[in-house]
């Protein structure tokens, strides 16, 4: 089993959709991210924003062991990293154009949002990992869940439970739960669970975190060829960090022969 999950994580995350793992990344990290990102001029006056070309410790935090194990168990061992973005909002923004939402679900997407328990263990088509860069208290807004939405008989899409039952308004369900959030802790999540965002609200503090996916190694969701993840495959410093960048397939064919592609996580924590 990974290091960040024993048993207890294991059964919030079966259970919920989520977990949380506290204090992940340390206050000297937290700072140093923060600082890089307000030195970015394209981070600034955005909602959502790109970082992975701006600084060598966001590829740190992609090929991150620890993540990785959570990966190999999770998703399957060829899984890959697909893309990452940041979300941020301004203090006491209750006017902010990306305000109250709900999406992702069972089965959304394609098929793409997908939570099976196989084996002994979840089997998810993809799973993000949010670092968050600021505290997101009771009451703030922010990242919001549906627990349990990940195992729904009904598949009904997190928009339509926004649209049609809510009435675009989360505080009519006890079941929209808003988790609290230190600067720090290392939020994993299904896009399974239906989930989405609620208008920040935090008077005094801004919202900001930041959000890697990763996927079966046969699916993708941007297409593979788009500029940046070139350009990230072109920076690869390691053979474990080419192996995560690798483009979505299943195997190479050269006339009957097939090569399948190779797992992901290399053994004891080669590089």
């Amino acid at each position: 089993m990974a290091n960040l999950i024993g048993v207890r994580e294991l059964f919030e995350f079966d259970l919920n959709g989520y977990v949380i793992i506290r204090n992940f990344l340390s206050a000297d990290r937290v700072l140093y991210i923060n600082q890089v990102l307000d030195s970015t001029p394209a981070v600034n006056h955005t909602h959502k924003f790109s970082f992975m070309l701006t600084d060598p410790i966001f590829m740190d935090l992609m090929s991150h062991r620890d993540i990785l194990e959570v990966c190999h168990e999770w998703i399957d061992p060829f899984f890959r990293f697909d893309h990452a973005w940041g979300v941020q909002h301004s203090s006491n923004e209750k006017n902010a154009g990306e305000g109250t939402n709900l999406h992702g679900g069972p089965y959304q997407e394609q098929s793409y949002f997908q939570y099976h328990w196989h084996n002994g263990r979840p089997t998810c088509t993809c799973i993000v990992f949010g670092y968050v860069l600021e505290p997101q208290l009771a009451g703030d807004g922010g990242f919001v869940v549906v627990p349990g939405s990940h195992k729904s008989n009904l598949g009904l899409a997190g928009f339509d439970v926004f649209c049609r039952l809510l009435r675009r308004d989360h505080s009519s369900a006890s079941w929209v739960v808003q988790p609290e959030l230190q600067a720090g802790d290392l939020l994993i999540f299904t896009e399974a669970a239906i989930h989405g965002t609620k208008t920040w609200q935090a008077p005094d503090r801004r919202r900001r975190i930041i959000y890697y996916k990763y996927g079966y190694g046969s699916l993708g969701w941007p297409p593979f060829d788009n500029s940046e993840a070139m350009e990230l495959r072109g920076r690869a410093r390691t053979e474990q960090e080419q192996l995560l960048l690798r483009p979505p397939y299943v195997s190479t064919t050269t006339g009957n022969e097939l090569k399948w592609r190779e797992p992901t996580l290399l053994a004891g924590g080669a590089a």
